[in-house]
Order: structure tokens, then sequence, then C-alpha cells
């Protein structure tokens, strides 16, 4: 693959059903290898040598704006818009680091993103797979994925306090209120204006756990909830 595009391969050939093909068929790192090499091009690599020619210092923070502002110019002149499908599949196989290139490459506006991420379920999916595999640390990939899709869920413009009610009742059913993931959750959530955080119904969270577990056990997540929270 790397070396087939360092030898020609136009961009403009690439269609939207082979990216699907690849995900579908699991083959990430092959996808992986098209965006790396959409985004690092020439141009972008030339813009860094300059960089150093001129003996310029960059902060961190500097560089992280470059690699945002590469990813902005690249997302318009991609020749297909991010499908459904490659959602799908990438979060079938679990794959992260495909969750996040697609977030990065989808041109749809930050409302429809979401109203995308809240039918696929990315973040219940999220919140399974870290109980499945019982990982006490988040792995980079899962961690950037995980900030991305709070970036639209803690949005203020579109917050909505019963999608968070049900990523809490999740947490407590998949027994993952100790991960890394519900701290994060807490902190994230913390940084929203009281306005917003008065809005979730805990009392609603209580009711639907108490259902299929003791009062005793719901008292303590509610404790805990509150205890990250306030």
């Amino acid at each position: 693959m790397s070396f087939i595009l360092q030898k020609g391969f136009k961009i403009k050939y690439m269609k939207k059903e082979f990216i699907e093909k690849l995900i579908f068929y699991n083959q990430s790192e092959v996808v992986e290898t098209f965006f790396e090499f959409f985004c690092m091009d020439n141009n972008y690599i030339l813009n860094f040598l300059m960089i150093y020619k001129n003996k310029k210092s960059l902060s961190v923070d500097q560089i992280k704006e470059m690699i945002h502002h590469n990813y902005r110019i690249k997302q318009s002149i991609l020749p297909f818009r991010i499908s459904y499908f490659m959602y799908r599949w990438a979060i079938h196989h679990r794959r992260y680091n495909i969750q996040i290139l697609l977030l990065n490459f989808d041109r749809k506006s930050s409302k429809n993103i979401l109203k995308q991420i809240r039918h696929l379920r990315m973040f219940h999916s999220l919140i399974t797979s870290i109980h499945r595999n019982s990982v006490s640390g988040s792995n980079e990939a899962q961690l950037q994925l995980a900030n991305q899709l709070l970036d639209y869920e803690f949005n203020p413009d579109f917050f909505n306090p019963s999608a968070l009610e049900i990523y809490l009742v999740k947490f407590y059913q998949m027994n993952a209120i100790h991960s890394w993931l519900f701290k994060l959750v807490m902190r994230r959530l913390k940084k929203l204006p009281q306005s917003l955080i008065q809005q979730i119904n805990f009392k609603n969270v209580s009711r639907i756990l108490s259902k299929n577990h003791s009062p005793e056990n719901v008292q303590v997540y509610q404790n805990l909830f509150f205890s990250f929270l306030f």
C-alpha cells in the first residue's frame, strides 16, 4: 500500500465504497496508511522542514494547532464523504484509531455528527469494550476517542441530560463505575455550567437501576456520583 501511494496514487480515484470494504474486512492498517499518506503529504512535510530551517521553536500547543489546521484543509478536499457504514464496521471491529479518523474527516455539522454518534451508540460500545477487556488503564486510542465523543456530548449547545442519564445507567450495569472512562466523564461533566448539570435527573437513573438492583447498591452509586461531581 505504501509503495502504491508513493508511486503516483491519485486521491481522486479513491472511492467511498472501497474504504467501506476495507473497514468491513477489518483492514484497518491499510485504511490508516491511506489517511496518513493523504494528511502528511509533501506540502505538510515541507512546512515543518521550513520551520526547522528557520530555527523556529514551537510549543506543543502550536504543533497541535498545525496538525488540526492540516486536518481541516484535508477534510475539505477528501473526495468522498464519511459514511454510516464506515462508522458501523469500525465500531463492530473495535478499531478506535479508525473511529478517530472518521470523526476527524467527517464534514457533517457537529449537530449531525452527534446524532450519528448516538444512533450508532458509539459511547455505549466504548463502555462495553472496556468492561469486556477489563481494562484498568486507558490506551492512547481509547482515551483520544473518548475525549472526542465527549467533545460532542458535552457541547453546551447540544447537551442532552437524558443521553447522559442513559450512559450513567450503562456504567453501572457494566460494572464500570470505577473505570478510567467513568472518571473522565465525571471530570468533563464537572466543567459544564451548573445550569446544565442541574438538568440531570439522577432520580430517574436511580429509578431505572432499582428495578434490577438493591436500593443499597443504588445509593452507593449515587453517593459515588455526587462525590465526583460536587
